[in-house]
């Protein structure tokens, strides 16, 4: 919180830009979990990469420090144990305000409709008509699809659009982000 200024502030998105396999997707998920189990605040995951299943069971395997093998096998069932703690694990993600979509090969303008819909029947809107608290979380900018550059635009002027998007919605909506981009 403290190295970007006191925490995810509305009508802001912080940006965080790693290489790949780094960890950002397991910081997104820590913060996702903390926000909305600890805190008891929505949060709109908006992965670009991943299905449900395969972010289920790494968000399971993480929580419950079970090996990912064992998740997505199902194997997991073999041990009294394994089979209690992903018990647990999945009726403590039940309590969570955790909403997951997976957004791949969609282009930004319909990702920003997902969020909006989100916002209007899931979060809803205070007596003055204010956001109430929320946290989206887009994991990661990226280009879709070739129909989003031309000759005249590189891929880096691309992304910008995106995020300025990006934040002129939650500058709409009173709403902080907390977004990733992966440097190549």
């Amino acid at each position: 919180d403290k190295a970007i200024g006191g925490g995810l502030r509305r009508k802001c998105v912080d940006l965080i830009g790693a290489r790949p396999k780094i960890g950002k997707t397991t910081f997104a998920d820590h913060v996702a979990l903390y926000v909305s189990l600890t805190l008891g605040i929505p949060v709109l995951m908006l992965d670009t990469e991943m299905d449900e299943f395969g972010h289920l069971n790494r968000i399971i395997s993480n929580m419950s420090e079970i090996d990912i093998d064992l998740i997505q096998t199902g194997k997991f069932s073999n041990s009294g144990y394994h089979s209690k703690t992903v018990a647990d694990v999945a009726a403590k993600l039940k309590e969570a305000k955790y909403f997951y979509r997976n957004v791949s090969g969609k282009n930004f303008d319909s990702i920003l409709s997902i969020a909006k819909q989100w916002i209007h029947n899931s979060v809803g809107f205070n007596d003055d008509g204010s956001t109430k608290s929320c946290l989206i979380i887009y994991d990661y900018f990226k280009l879709m699809n070739g129909d989003e550059i031309s000759a005249s635009m590189q891929e880096y002027q691309a992304l910008g659009f995106q995020i300025t998007k990006l934040h002129n919605f939650c500058v709409k909506y009173d709403v902080p982000c907390l977004s990733f981009i992966q440097l190549n």
